[in-house]
């Protein structure tokens, strides 16, 4: 069994695969204001990988200097994609060998291209990261390939999404055009206050979309839906209202939709990036 477990200020959000017959299971582990300490996220972490024998395990790494960036290249094959990545990666994602560590994956052949996301992320990020947890991960997914993970391995990803996953003090947005990631971001210096976005938060949040929105090629403007993840999901209104911002029809998006999973009713929209990282270690 798998384990996606991620990490936000507020809690501890963890996903663990099915297991045979048994349905999957999905829980939080609330962080006080004196739990948020790396010492004692340690303390707790360990605790429940002894409860519940954690043994494989994947998160969703973020933060300062983790860079995403999805492309076409023309390259088909895989040695020669590894050059064209190191290549592109020095220009798109300002990548230094000396610092970062670079990973990337094919996603899928078009024609004589070939897309990519390419991921860059400080050594000194990861291995921050990492000593959270009491043993090393089978894998490190990042919360932005988390995400667009979890909406291309539902029912929308086939479809023209853009979908923002907003925590109290995170976001990260996507955008999805027929079974490809054209757009991945993440959002600095989130300070959500309330779950229920006020008319001032509402305002802010349309402006950023739009502008985010006009980083893509003119001609993929023009999209299906809006989704929303995360905190600010629990309020099913939050994504109506943010989907009219820009003119779109919004919903929540929920990754255990048509999954049969152990969840109180509502909570799936929290658990995106937990989910997608536990099929990432599958």
């Amino acid at each position: 069994m798998t384990y996606g477990i991620d990490i936000s200020e507020e809690e501890i959000r963890w996903v663990r695969l099915p297991k045979g017959e048994n349905p999957a299971v999905c829980g939080r582990i609330l962080l006080e204001d004196n739990d948020r300490s790396p010492r004692r996220i340690r303390q707790v972490l360990k605790e429940f990988f002894s409860r519940e024998r954690v043994s494989r395990f994947v998160f969703p790494l973020c933060g300062q200097g983790v860079r995403a960036r999805v492309f076409a290249s023309d390259k088909v094959d895989i040695s020669e994609l590894e050059d064209n990545v190191a290549w592109e990666a020095k220009f798109m994602l300002e990548y230094n060998r000396h610092r970062d560590v670079l990973s990337f994956d094919p996603l899928r052949s078009v024609g004589s291209q070939t897309w990519i996301v390419a991921v860059a992320a400080p050594l000194e990020v990861i291995q921050r990261k990492s000593g959270l947890f009491p043993k090393n991960p089978t894998h490190i997914e990042t919360a932005l390939t988390a995400l667009a993970n979890a909406v291309l391995r539902s029912k929308w990803g086939e479809k023209d999404i853009i979908i923002l996953h907003l925590d109290r003090s995170r976001g990260f947005l996507v955008v999805v055009s027929h079974g490809n990631p054209i757009l991945i971001q993440e959002i600095p210096r989130v300070n959500l206050k309330e779950a229920r976005l006020s008319e001032e938060a509402l305002s802010l949040w349309h402006d950023e979309l739009k502008v985010r929105r006009n980083f893509l090629p003119q001609d993929k403007r023009r999209l299906d839906h809006f989704l929303l993840s995360g905190e600010a999901a629990l309020v099913p209104e939050n994504a109506r209202v943010l989907g009219e911002c820009i003119d779109l029809t919004g919903e929540v998006f929920d990754p255990f939709d048509g999954v049969q999973i152990e969840c109180k009713a509502g909570e799936g929209v929290l658990f995106p990036l937990a989910y997608a990282c536990a099929l990432r270690g599958e």
